[in-house]
């Protein structure tokens, strides 16, 4: 899960209680240096966007979700560059506030 925000923290807690979904949830990647080697809903954040490469390798990670709402278009496409080299799929996870928003 690249970013730690509290749409993150969401997802994260609905894929741990929810077996059915058939995911396993790996790490937190984010680029604040003060979030490293902390925990979020007891899950580690293992790094920066800089080490999704090698954990993808390390962990046989097969799918990288990105949700960093205020990240600038080129911050994402940067990311899914990196998951694309490291051959991982990316899903991009609209912010809380795209998905609540009435048109």
């Amino acid at each position: 899960m690249v970013g730690t925000g509290d749409a993150d923290t969401i997802v994260v807690r609905e894929m741990l209680n929810n077996p059915s979904l058939h995911m396993e949830v790996v790490g937190f990647v984010d680029d604040d240096p003060r979030k490293r080697s902390t925990r979020i809903a007891g899950v580690p954040v293992l790094g920066n966007r800089r080490s999704i490469s090698q954990l993808v390798a390390d962990y046989d990670i097969d799918l990288v979700i990105i949700s960093i709402p205020t990240a600038l278009g080129r911050e994402v496409r940067d990311i899914v560059t990196i998951c694309e080299k490291a051959r991982a799929a990316t899903k991009i996870m609209p912010g809380l506030y795209e998905m609540l928003e009435v048109r």
